[in-house]
């Protein structure tokens, strides 16, 4: 598959990253929804379709302080939120009358319910804030964070890079470009950029995220900077 590569700008992806953390440390209080949409609002070239809003169903072992993910949706503002959560996924009868996979019936699912209802500039800055948002809307929690995005954080730049090596034995190699990668495809595209994670060891490394046609993505990890930071990482 072609791909055309561009890079986006270094400094302006770092300013991003610095309001997201920002955001996620404001002591200011954020009820639901407005947490959501506050948190999408920073990234000026993702969209919300005119005349909806995001929400999110809590599952209930966030009630009793277990890690828990949430699950994204929109609907209109007058309309009031489900009161349980239902009908989001297809019922194994129904996935077989599809034809789906339980994989491609979950990403549906998503596609209804959230994805179908955002849209991105069509740019390459457009694509990487809307990798990076969806990165942060499905990581949310009730109030919390926890789990290896959560606890990662993305690097944009030659600085932030640096200031993660503290006692590590040895860096085999340095990146030429410290800003996310971006390879456009006509319809969505795959967006790279280094991320620190703290998990096991802790590590820097190259994170792939495909946004596909439909809105929906998938990751994976890529190149390994550095395998061993030796700062006692989190363990799960």
């Amino acid at each position: 598959m072609d791909y055309n590569v561009m890079y986006v700008s270094s400094d302006e992806a770092t300013e991003l990253g610095k309001r997201v953390q920002a955001f996620h440390y404001s002591e200011e209080p954020t009820d639901k929804p407005e947490d959501v949409n506050a948190l999408i609002a920073l990234f000026p070239r993702v969209f919300i379709r005119t005349g909806y809003i995001l929400d999110y169903h809590i599952d209930a072992d966030a009630e009793t302080s277990i890690a828990s993910w949430i699950t994204p949706f929109a609907r209109r503002p007058d309309d009031p939120p489900p009161e349980q959560f239902v009908g989001f996924d297809p019922l194994p009868f129904e996935r077989e009358s599809l034809g789906y996979t339980p994989e491609e019936a979950h990403e549906q699912a998503a596609v209804n319910r959230l994805y179908q209802y955002l849209d991105y500039e069509q740019s390459p800055e457009g694509l990487f804030e809307y990798a990076f948002a969806m990165l942060e809307l499905t990581s949310w929690r009730a109030g919390w964070h926890a789990g290896e995005w959560s606890d990662s954080s993305p690097i944009f730049c030659e600085e932030d890079f640096k200031s993660y090596l503290h006692e590590a034995p040895e860096v085999p190699a340095y990146p030429d470009h410290y800003g996310p990668e971006v390879r456009l495809e006509k319809q969505g595209g795959i967006v790279e950029f280094m991320v620190f994670s703290p998990i096991g060891r802790a590590r820097i490394y190259t994170l792939l995220v495909h946004v596909k046609e439909n809105g929906a993505f998938d990751c994976r990890s890529g190149r390994v900077w550095c395998d061993d930071l030796n700062m006692g990482g989190i363990v799960y």
